[in-house]
């Protein structure tokens, strides 16, 4: 198991400041443009963030009144990370009824077309049809009007959905329940190839809670993975994964780098690992393990959205949206102790 990064006057912690120390020496000495941000990026309360940089845009996806019946997936777009505080923001789509939810929302190019797939929750919870993924199809343009296609194919029970690009195929990765509403409510990691952008071939489910740190509340209902996300970086991929609502912790696997990569035996799993939101109070924080990953305008860094509460009494509610760089150990994983820091200027991604 890796042990687990403290805080305060720990080794990882002083590492993580020196390297963020340096790497700010260097952009001033080489000239590497960044333009400063600080978090929150987002203050008001919204569920599973995701952002996309696309032609000079930073494109950010959230839902608001994540557990209410009036949520709405809403765009906004800035050419900094700064910007998206007082960047452009419309209403994607509103439910088809005043009882249904919608949440983590994520935009894809692909085939030459935009497409956003989020999870629906519909009012009628004790029916198996209650949670799903669900379609949305744009135009060639990212500003371009959305229109509803339908729910995905075989996601019955699902949520959380992202896509991952391997070895020339696409697959959904996504949160997943294998047994019916009633039974057994511990849900998975599935993964399954994408036929189409709006069909999908057979489900296997990836990883299972086997370890106990990825019960960390000792849920009485069951185990709760979800939130899966993708990285990619020199010829390594890896997928995190949060271990339920509450938990800054969270699971991840890598792929060994040849297999299928829809067969468990493919990948190695590791945990728990932490996610420093911010500094210095992180223990007081909760739901930072929703990490979301998005490349650099100039493509040279890979950073981490997030939602996170500073009040892990009120862990559900007023949540606000933080972005942090991710660091990397010397083996080629990711290093995810480098402070989020709240309320400070900090430099933004390379290439603003």
């Amino acid at each position: 198991m890796e042990p687990l990064h403290t805080i305060s006057g720990s080794r990882p912690l002083r590492t993580a400041w020196l390297t963020m120390w340096l790497t700010v020496i260097w952009m001033c000495l080489t000239g590497a443009a960044a333009a400063p941000y600080s978090n929150p990026i987002v203050s008001t309360n919204l569920d599973n963030p995701f952002i996309t940089f696309y032609e000079g845009y930073y494109y950010f996806l959230a839902s608001n009144d994540p557990d209410g019946p009036q949520s709405e997936i809403l765009i906004t777009r800035a050419t900094t990370l700064e910007g998206l505080k007082t960047g452009q923001t419309k209403s994607i789509f509103h439910p088809s009824s005043t009882l249904d939810s919608y949440t983590s929302p994520e935009l894809h190019f692909i085939d030459g077309v935009w497409w956003i797939y989020y999870s629906r929750f519909d009012a009628k919870w004790d029916t198996n049809t209650y949670e799903s993924i669900a379609v949305l199809k744009g135009g060639t343009a990212v500003r371009d009007p959305f229109t509803y296609v339908g729910l995905l194919t075989n996601t019955t029970l699902s949520n959380d959905p992202t896509i991952l690009q391997l070895a020339n195929q696409r697959y959904m990765v996504y949160k997943c329940r294998t047994s019916p509403v009633n039974q057994d409510v511990s849900y998975s990691i599935c993964i399954a190839p994408m036929v189409s952008p709006t069909e999908l071939g057979r489900t296997e489910v990836l990883t299972r809670a086997t370890e106990a740190w990825e019960t960390p509340h000792d849920q009485a209902f069951g185990a709760m993975l979800g939130s899966p996300a993708v990285l990619n970086r020199a010829g390594k991929t890896f997928i995190t994964y949060s271990l339920d609502f509450n938990s800054v912790l969270f699971g991840m696997l890598a792929y060994k780098g040849s297999g299928d990569p829809m067969s468990a035996s493919s990948w190695v799993k590791t945990g728990p690992h932490q996610s420093v939101a911010y500094h210095p109070t992180p223990n007081a924080t909760c739901h930072a393990s929703d990490n979301k990953f998005f490349l650099s305008p100039d493509e040279t860094e890979i950073w981490s959205v997030y939602s996170v509460n500073e009040r892990s009494a009120e862990c559900r509610d007023n949540r606000y949206v933080g972005a942090k760089m991710i660091g990397w150990n010397s083996d080629g994983s990711p290093d995810f102790s480098i402070p989020g820091l709240l309320n400070e200027r900090q430099m933004g991604p390379s290439g603003e």
